[in-house]
C-alpha cells in the first residue's frame, strides 16, 4: 500500500512538532509547553491515515469484491516497514550503550525493550507509576532511557485498532460525526481523570483525542479535496484558511511557551486546545495558503522529513548525556544543550540513510527469488516471510536478550531506597493491633509521649532536651525513642524511603508506607487503609509533595480521614521543580490555621547543606537521611515541651 502522499508544508509541520518536544526535553523551562508537538503529530497521524485508509475500506457495492483483508495486511505491513527499521536500530544502540553507561542508564532496560517491542510502553510507564512531568522521581534520578516510546506505542495501538473501527464507521450514515464524539469523548476522559495518575496522560483510551479529531476532519475534508483548491478559483477559501492557519500556528506557540505540564491545565483543555488548533494549521499547510509557503521553509522540511529519526534518537541522548543544568554555568549548559540538539539530526541523516530507505525499498519475493536461484519472483512461502521477518528483527532480540541485567537497586542511591522500602515493609508487618499501635486506634498517644497539640511555633526546632545541636546547626543524633516511633506513622515518597533506615532507627517501632513516585493525590486512600488495619498512629507524618503540588481540600480531607486527636504532620520538600514553593507554602499556611496539625521545615534545614543530597537535589544522602530523621524525632519529641 503506497504511503501517504507527501506535502512539504506536511513536513514542515512535523518539523515544528519535533522542535517543540526536543527543545521542551533539552531545556524545559525554556518552552514548558513544548510537550505538545506530541498531540501535533497525533493530529496529522489520524488525519493522513484515515485519509489513506477510508477510499479503500468504503462499502462496496454487490458485483465489487470486498478487499479489506488485503488492505488491512498491506497497510500494517506498511507501517512494521516505516517504523521497525529506525526503532530496531535504536534499541540495539540502546542495549550496547548500556554495556558501558552508568546504572541508571540502563535500569529497567529489558522490560522497556520488551514493551517497546510489543506497543506497549505507555502501559508500562503507567504501572510503574512514571510521571513524564516529574522524571527526576525515578529511583536514580534516570527517567526510564526508551520512555519517550510512550507516544509511538499510542499511535502504534491506533494503527492496529482504528481500521477495524473505520470499517464499521464508514458502514454508517455519518462517519465523521461518530469520529468527532469519539474525540471529545476522549478529551472529556482526559480532564475527568486528571491529575488522577499517570494514566490520564499516557493511557491509550484519554490521550486518542487528537488522533480521533484528525480522522474525524479526514473524512470530511481529505487530503486529496484540499489538493483541488485552486488559487484562483478558491481565493476567498484559501484567504480565510491562510488566516485562520495563521491563527493556529500562534496558538500552538502561546501554548507551547506558557502551558506548564507540571499543572493538570494540559489535561484540561490545553491539549485538546492544541490539538484544535494543530488540525486548522494542518488544513492551511495542505493549500496554497501563506501558512504553507512558511512551512515550506527548507530547513524545517528537511527536518520533518527525518522527524521519526529525531524523535527516536534524541531522548536516549538525553538520559545518557544529561540534561543541562544552571549549576554547570551557562556557557557549558549550552554547549550540552547544542549537542543535544544537533546529534539527534545527525543520528537520524545516517539511520535514514542506512536504515529507514534501505528498508522501504527491500523486496522480500526478490530477495527470496535470489536466495534460491529462482527467477520467478511471485514464489513465495510463508517460511521464506517467517525468516526474513526474524532477521529483520534478529538485532532488537539479540539486543533485548544481551540488555544487562541490572537490577535498579544497584546504584547507591538505588540501594538506599531499597533498603528504605524494606525497613518500610517491615515496619508494617511487625506492626499490630495490640500493644502500644491498638491504644493509639483512637488517636491517643502511649505513655510517655504528649498528646498535646502541636503548634507550628515547634516547627523544626531540635528537641531541647536532647543533646546539643551539631557544629552546623543541623539537628544532632540523639537516642532511639521507641516510645515516640510507637506513636507515629509515616506516609511519604522516594524522600522518606532514602531516609527510613535512619528513621525507624532513631524511631523503632514506627510505621512507614511510603512508595517511589507517590503523589498526594495518593494520600487519602493510604490513610484510609491505614486506618482500617489500626496502624494510624497519635502522630501522622505527610512526607509528601516531591512529585507534585495539592490544594488545600486534599490536606482537609485528610485531616479528616485521620480524626481528632491525632496530629497532622506535615514535612516541607525540597525538589528543584516549580510546585517547591508551591507546597511548601500551602503546608506553612496550612499548618498555622490548624492547631492540631505540625510543621518540619526540611526545606530550611536542607537548603544551606546541598552536600546532603544526591546529585538529583531531591533525595538524601545517607549523612543527610541522619539529619532527616534526626530533624524528625526532635520536631515530634518537641510538641510535649
Amino acid at each position: 500500500m503506497p504511503s501517504p502522499q507527501r506535502v512539504s508544508g506536511l513536513d514542515g509541520l512535523r518539523g515544528l512538532a519535533v522542535a517543540l518536544v526536543v527543545v521542551f526535553h533539552v531545556f524545559p523551562n525554556t518552552l514548558p509547553g513544548g510537550f505538545l508537538g506530541v498531540d501535533v503529530f497525533f493530529v496529522l497521524s489520524g488525519y493522513l491515515i484515515t485519509g489513506l485508509l477510508a477510499p479503500r475500506l468504503r462499502p462496496r457495492t454487490a458485483d465489487e469484491p470486498d478487499p479489506a483483508r488485503l488492505v488491512l495486511r498491506r497497510f500494517w505491513l506498511g507501517r512494521v516497514r516505516r517504523l521497525a527499521p529506525e526503532l530496531v536500530a535504536v534499541i540495539l544502540v540502546v542495549c550496547v550503550a548500556a554495556r558501558y553507561a552508568g546504572p541508571g542508564f540502563a535500569a529497567g532496560l529489558r522490560s522497556q525493550v520488551g514493551a517497546a517491542l510489543a506497543s506497549g510502553t505507555n502501559w508500562l510507564l503507567i504501572v510503574h507509576g512514571q510521571n513524564y512531568f516529574a522524571a527526576f522521581a525515578a529511583a536514580a534520578g534516570h527517567p526510564p532511557v526508551l520512555q519517550h516510546l510512550w507516544s509511538l506505542a499510542v499511535e502504534e495501538q491506533f494503527y492496529l485498532l482504528w481500521p477495524f473501527l473505520l470499517w464499521a464507521l464508514l458502514r454508517t450514515p455519518f462517519p465523521a460525526l461518530l469520529a468527532a464524539a469519539g474525540s471529545i469523548t476522549a478529551f472529556t476522559l482526559m480532564v475527568t481523570d486528571a491529575g488522577s495518575g499517570p494514566a490520564d496522560y499516557y493511557g491509550t483510551l484519554t490521550h486518542c483525542g487528537g488522533l480521533l479529531l484528525g480522522a474525524a476532519v479526514a473524512l470530511r475534508l481529505p487530503l486529496d479535496r484540499m489538493r483541488t483548491l485552486d488559487p484562483t478559483r478558491d481565493a476567498r477559501v484559501l484567504r480565510a484558511l491562510g488566516r485562520c492557519g495563521l491563527g493556529g500556528m500562534i496558538v500552538v506557540f502561546v501554548l507551547a511557551a506558557c502551558l506548564n505540564g507540571e499543572t493538570t491545565r494540559p489535561e484540561c483543555g490545553g491539549i485538546a486546545l492544541a490539538s484544535l488548533a494543530a488540525l486548522v494549521v494542518l488544513l492551511a499547510a495542505v493549500c496554497d495558503t501563506d501558512v504553507a509557503r512558511m512551512l515550506e521553509w527548507r530547513p524545517i522540511v528537511y527536518l520533518g522529513s527525518r522527524s521519526y529519526g529525531v524523535y527516536l534518537w534524541h531522548w536516549p541522548l538525553i538520559v545518557l548525556i544529561g540534561a543541562p543544568s544552571a549549576a554547570e554555568g551557562l556557557r557549558a549548559a549550552a554547549g550540552r544543550g547544542a549537542v543535544e540538539l544537533a546529534l539527534p539530526i545527525v543520528l537520524a541523516a545516517l539511520s535514514h540513510r542506512f536504515v529507514a530507505r534501505p528498508a522501504r525499498r527491500f523486496d522480500p519475493r526478490a530477495a527470496w527469488a535470489r536466495l534460491t536461484g529462482r527467477t520467478d519472483t511471485s514464489v513465495w512461502s510463508t517460511r521464506a516471510a517467517a525468516g526474513l521477518a526474524v532477521a529483520a528483527l534478529l538485532p532488537a532480540i539479540l539486543g533485548f536478550a544481551g540488555a544487562p541485567r541490572v537490577d535498579p537497586q544497584q546504584s547507591a542511591l538505588e540501594s538506599q531506597i531499597s533498603a528504605g522500602s524494606a525497613v518500610a515493609a517491615a515496619s508494617i508487618s511487625n506492626s499490630g493491633t495490640s500493644g502500644a499501635a491498638q491504644g493509639d486506634a483512637s488517636g491517643q498517644a502511649p505513655a510517655g509521649a504528649s498528646a498535646k497539640p502541636a503548634q507550628p511555633q515547634a516547627t523544626g526546632q531540635q528537641n531541647r532536651n536532647s543533646s546539643a545541636s551539631a557544629p552546623d546547626g543541623l539537628p544532632a543524633d540523639g537516642p532511639p525513642d521507641p516510645v515516640l516511633g510507637q506513636a507515629t506513622t509515616a506516609v511519604g515518597d522516594s524522600v522518606l524511603l532514602a531516609g527510613a533506615e535512619s528513621v525507624a532507627t532513631r524511631l523503632p517501632g514506627i510505621v512507614i508506607d511510603a512508595k517511589v513516585g507517590r503523589q498526594i493525590y495518593e494520600a487519602p486512600d493510604v490513610l484510609e487503609d491505614l486506618a482500617a488495619r489500626g496502624l494510624l498512629r497519635h502522630f501522622v507524618v505527610l512526607a509528601l509533595g516531591t512529585n507534585g503540588d495539592t490544594t488545600e481540600q486534599t490536606l482537609d480531607r485528610i485531616r479528616q480521614i485521620i480524626g481528632p486527636g491525632r496530629v497532622l504532620v506535615l514535612i516541607t520538600v525540597h525538589v528543584p521543580r516549580s510546585w517547591q514553593q508551591t507546597v511548601n507554602t500551602l503546608y506553612v499556611d496550612y499548618a498555622v490555621s490548624h492547631r492540631d496539625s505540625l510543621l518540619i521545615d526540611w526545606n530550611a534545614t536542607v537548603s544551606p547543606h546541598p552536600g546532603l543530597l544526591w546529585i538529583d537535589d531531591t533525595h538524601p544522602r545517607p549523612a543527610g537521611a541522619e539529619v532527616y530523621a534526626n530533624l524528625l524525632a526532635d520536631s515530634l519529641a518537641g510538641v510535649g515541651d
